[in-house]
């Protein structure tokens, strides 16, 4: 049996939206092999690209390749 609980409080949104932004605009990447945790926000197909997810990483490490 799974057991459902409903938890809410308040959360700040606009914290979480830079951080994404932030982190887009550094064009964050991270090596393909071994294990990640992240939850899945969006998919998608894109025409030129492919597959495309949008996720928050839950435990992970990301760089930057360009530094």
């Amino acid at each position: 049996m799974i057991h459902c609980y409903k938890l809410e409080w308040y959360v700040d949104w606009s914290n979480y939206i830079n951080r994404i932004n932030h982190a887009d605009m550094m064009d964050l990447k991270t090596r393909i092999h071994g294990p990640a945790e992240a939850y899945v926000m969006e998919a998608r197909l894109d025409e030129g690209r492919g597959p495309l997810v949008t996720t928050i990483v839950k435990a992970w490490t990301l760089f930057n390749l360009l530094f």
